[in-house]
């Protein structure tokens, strides 16, 4: 909370500058030009004043208006200057609160007034109550905005500070005012320094007054009052000096302070600047866009040139120069000659000569530009920050290299917003650049405080900390405020909260006060609506401001994070269901740095959420950690509760890999299991490939077993959708007159095969495919249910590529168990497709000839066991992968294998078109040391390398807080080598690991999958990898 005002820093604060239309306020120069780049000045240079007939509070009339007079004086006895006054008497009137506006509003036949604001209350009512620290503000008037001359001016006085030692001073400064002068930054080292003796040499035009500053002019007061109304022989008796000041980029940089000093130069080559002899101007304060600068009235001798910002509380009425967006992150910088750039020794300095009737040009500057240097904030301050190489956040459809973190408790971005004394209001927030605010309120990081702002980065990650920064204040201790935000390459941000202490601003407009605001804008006066931060852990991003103002001490944020998002990433499982003896299991692996924050939602066939007890659920998921549930205890209801539908997971980040399981054992051992991973997407057109529905259709060595496969079809959308459903036949003709179907808005349907197909029973190949004929699209499963075993596989939204592959194949009983390996192959094409299918071995040889000129037409299916394609019978001992080849594109498929006696245990698989550089498998489950061999479980994975290039891999275990179990196992992968191996076995040290997952990281691009399965192998279950990266 802010308490002071400039009072309480200096002595007092003078000379509010008016600028009126058209007009622009200059710098140790005129106080303003045309639009086309022309001084205004007096024309002719003669200005007559008439005094008010009142006391200037404690002082007589007669008095005060000798102090007056004296003060024009001092300007017209300037010898290089024509400037001159006309004393035309005084009004007929006292001047006061009820009549001023009449004497300062116009032009007067009377001429240019002098009010004697007596009691102060005319100050009072122009700048409001307890404007006391002012002693006195003028301004000069053009008639329009396009005439270079003055056409009338006022002075006011305050009569409560007419007794103060530095009357006099302020009184000729209101003059310089009066007659067309701005406020200089020249000497503003010697203002700040709190040495007494060197605030004799400060300028009358400088902002502030100071005890012990002079009632004279100084050489910078002198050079612009004569460069503004020049003598004849003005530039032949002084010298003159000019150039550019550019940013680092090269371009001219508006809005530095440029000041040249005359310099003593020792016989041991020491260099010695003079206290006094100073000249300084703004860069660009002709407003000419080539950042050029001219430093004029100098005498004769030898000169220093540096830049420096300008001062931060140089402002408003106490603005020095034209610029209200200046850029302030670069070092007092002295000109340097040929050695002068962006990254030369800011204090080397080259002395040149300056002669009269000459003037000194190329003395070009270029700012030593200061960021990232957090270190330096201070009270109502800004630095830029410049984002490492690679790094770039997008925020309100702009992408951004760099960022000004501001002492306030917030970014902004284009400029920074660090200014001294403005209110922290919505008002600020919502119209300056844009800013991300986790804490817009008065805070102070200066050195002097115990606090600091820090920055932080990691992968596609920056994170700036205000760790025990407490607010502004004068008197007392403070208490540390402890807070960060996180920007995130994907344009996410995080707000993180520990430690609040803000006592209130005062602000009428708010109830108890102003205590902060917190949010995002994109500036500019974008209109938004305040909401309620804390009633969401992630708030998706628009295009308008989203934030919240505090009032009075309502400010709850500590301990909380608030995450904003660009998009909420989607986590579709098509199929939800359960009973007293099935279950349905999911588990997320959140690779991310930040916290995910999911939202499970269950959805019935009407597309009503379910009603359970905790539908939808939420669940945050620490980086790289895991969990992994059943769906009745993410959504709080008993095991045995019916259940049936399909889940939405939304998250405010999108790396999250997952894990679905459906099976049996809820209330015994489980003997039948299989899953999946989620989908990210829906479509128009999806493939269902593995069709076994009806009576001994799924072939074993003891007959075949009955089987039904079920679809379940889901409507992520808020619209129905209508599908069609078709079955080709192996040959490609479609059989049966299909079905449509209406789904609801977020509904599902669960049906058999050949009921949406429309055909008898048995059906043991051929393929489903489902067309959404209106609407946006959908996302489907199939589970395939056998008497002993089920499987499960994703619909296939097609393939644009013309290869597929399979990391399973495995045939005979080598394996030390009997095992067969089924390929199907679908042709979703309009047009014929030639295909070869090659087999490898674990080692890399081709296990057979390949399977070889292949044609498969529209909607053809290709369906044969692996065994008997590549070795001759359903018993040959096999080992490997698959590599299919097409002329184009539109081949899919899958594999299904297992127990080929009578199907005890059996999985399936999707054919990968996708290949990974980097994968996560969702979920480990080793369990054993029980006599009963159904209790004790394992998980495998296999891996194949199907380039003509080694792969290096590493393979790491974590367990579900993301510690990581064993070693990293680094392995080289030959080309089309295969591993498969128990993960235990892989990496020791996870023999009994339940939960947890596992990376996958290679050189070059893999196929991979998932295994699990008991001692008994009273079950099996499959999972492809989730890809992280391609």
């Amino acid at each position: 909370m802010r308490i002071h005002k400039a009072s309480a820093r200096f002595l007092s604060l003078i000379g509010l500058c008016f600028t009126f239309a058209g007009s622009l306020a200059l710098a140790g120069g005129p106080v303003s030009l045309t639009q086309n780049g022309q001084p205004v000045r007096w024309i002719p240079a003669r200005v007559g004043f008439v005094i008010d007939n009142g006391p200037l509070g404690n002082t007589s009339r007669d008095e005060a208006a000798n102090v007056v007079r004296a003060a024009f004086r001092v300007w017209e006895d300037v010898d290089t200057s024509t400037i001159a006054f006309d004393d035309l008497g005084f009004l007929g009137v006292d001047v006061d609160v009820t009549n001023y506006e009449t004497y300062i509003d116009s032009k007067r036949l009377e001429g240019n007034v002098i009010v004697f604001d007596s009691d102060g209350s005319i100050t009072d009512d122009v700048f409001g109550e307890g404007s006391d620290d002012i002693l006195g503000f003028a301004s000069a008037v053009r008639a329009n905005a396009f005439t270079d001359r003055y056409d009338f001016a006022f002075a006011v006085l305050s009569g409560p500070n007419s007794n103060d030692t530095a009357f006099q001073g302020t009184m000729i400064h209101e003059f310089g005012h009066l007659i067309g002068l701005d406020h200089t930054q020249a000497g503003h080292e010697k203002a700040m320094n709190g040495i007494t003796a060197d605030n004799t040499n400060i300028p009358i035009m400088y902002p502030f007054r100071f005890p012990f500053a002079p009632n004279v002019l100084r050489p910078d007061d002198i050079a612009w009052i004569s460069w503004l109304y020049p003598t004849p022989d003005f530039a032949q008796r002084t010298g003159t000096i000019r150039g550019q000041v550019f940013y680092p980029p090269g371009t001219p940089l508006p809005g530095a302070n440029v000041v040249a000093v005359q310099v003593t130069t020792a016989l041991n080559g020491s260099v010695t600047e003079s206290p006094r002899e100073f000249v300084s101007v703004v860069s660009d304060f002709l407003v000419k866009g080539d950042g050029s600068f001219e430093i004029p009235g100098l005498a004769a001798g030898d000169y220093v040139v540096f830049i420096e910002p300008l001062f931060a509380e140089f402002i408003q009425g106490s603005s020095v120069g034209p610029f209200d967006d200046r850029f302030e992150n670069f070092l007092k910088d002295y000109y340097n000659a040929t050695a002068e750039s962006d990254q030369d020794d800011p204090d080397e300095a080259v002395v040149f000569a300056v002669t009269t009737g000459n003037a000194v040009t190329g003395i070009n500057l270029v700012a030593n530009q200061i960021f990232n240097r957090l270190d330096l904030l201070s009270d109502d301050g800004e630095m830029l920050y410049k984002f490492p190489a690679g790094f770039t956040f997008p925020f309100f459809g702009k992408t951004y290299t760099e960022v000004f973190v501001n002492s306030d408790g917030n970014l902004t971005f284009e400029r920074g917003d660090g200014i001294p004394g403005e209110p922290r209001d919505p008002e600020r927030f919502l119209n300056g650049p844009p800013r991300i605010a986790p804490l817009f309120t008065d805070l102070d990081p200066s050195p002097s405080t115990p606090g600091e702002v820090t920055a932080t980065s990691g992968a596609g990650e920056i994170t700036f900390t205000w760790d025990g920064v407490p607010e502004f204040t004068e008197t007392g201790t403070p208490q540390p405020n402890r807070f960060s935000v996180t920007l995130f390459s994907n344009g996410n941000i995080r707000f993180r909260y520990a430690q609040l202490n803000i006592t209130p601003d005062p602000d009428n407009r708010f109830t108890g006060g102003l205590q902060a605001v917190v949010g995002i804008t994109p500036g500019g006066g974008a209109a938004g609506q305040t909401v309620d931060l804390s009633a969401s852990p992630s708030i998706q991003v628009a295009g308008q401001p989203i934030y919240q103002v505090f009032e009075g001490t309502s400010l709850d944020l500590a301990n909380t994070e608030i995450n904003f998002v660009t998009a909420l990433a989607q986590f579709l499982f098509p199929l939800y269901a359960g009973d007293a003896l099935t279950f349905s299991g999911y588990a997320f692996t959140n690779y991310s740095s930040q916290d995910a924050n999911l939202r499970l939602e269950a959805r019935g066939a009407d597309g009503a959420a379910l009603n359970f007890t905790d539908n939808p659920h939420s669940e945050t998921v620490k980086p790289q950690a895991q969990v992994a549930r059943l769906g009745s205890e993410y959504f709080g209801i008993p095991g045995s509760t019916v259940q049936g539908g399909w889940i939405r997971v939304s998250s405010n980040v999108p790396d999250i890999a997952s894990f679905f399981q459906i099976g049996d054992g809820l209330s015994g051992p489980i003997t039948k299991m299989d899953g999946s991973i989620a989908v990210t997407s829906q479509s128009k057109t999806l493939f269902f490939s593995r069709i076994y529905d009806g009576p001994a259709v799924f072939p074993t060595l003891t007959g075949g077993k009955n089987a039904a496969t079920h679809i379940s079809l889901a409507n992520p959308n808020s619209a129905p959708i209508t599908v069609r459903f078709t079955f080709y036949a192996p040959t490609g003709q479609p059989v049966g007159p299909g079905s449509e179907r209406t789904i609801a808005p977020n509904g599902f349907l669960f049906d058999r095969v050949s009921t949406l197909a429309g055909v008898q029973s048995p059906l043991d190949d051929g393929y489903l495919k489902a067309d959404v004929i209106q609407g946006d699209g959908a996302i489907g499963f199939e589970l395939i249910q056998l008497d002993q075993a089920l499987m499960g596989l994703n619909a296939s939204y097609g393939n644009s590529g013309q290869q597929a592959f399979s990391a399973q194949l495995a045939t005979g009983t080598d394996t030390g168990i009997g095992v067969f390996t089924n390929l199907k192959l679908v042709n979703t094409s309009t047009e014929n497709r030639v295909l070869t299918v090659a087999a490898f071995g674990a080692d890399g040889a081709v296990l057979s000839t390949p399977l070889a000129n292949v044609v498969l037409g529209p909607n053809q299916t290709l369906q044969r066991d692996a065994g008997e394609m590549f070795g001759g019978s359903q018993a040959a001992p096999l080992i490997g992968s698959m590599v299919i080849q097409a002329d184009g594109p539109g081949i899919i498929g899958d594999v299904v294998f297992g127990d080929p006696q009578a199907a005890t245990y059996a999985a399936a698989l999707p054919l990968q078109t996708v290949l990974f550089t980097k994968a996560v498998f969702s979920q480990v489950a080793n369990g054993g040391g029980s006599a009963d061999p159904s209790k004790n479980t394992f998980t495998g994975i296999a891996l194949f390398n199907p380039n003509d290039q080694s792969a290096a891999v590493a393979v790491k275990v974590f367990d579900r807080a993301g510690a990581q179990v064993g070693d990293t196992r680094n392995l080289t992968l030959g080309p089309r080598n295969r591993l498969s191996e128990l993960v235990e076995n892989l990496v020791p040290g996870t023999a009994d690991l339940v939960q947890g997952y596992i990376s996958v990281e290679s050189t070059r691009p893999l196929v991979a999958q998932q295994l699990f399965g008991n001692d008994s192998l009273s079950f099996m279950s499959a999972v492809p990898p989730q890809v992280v990266q391609q």
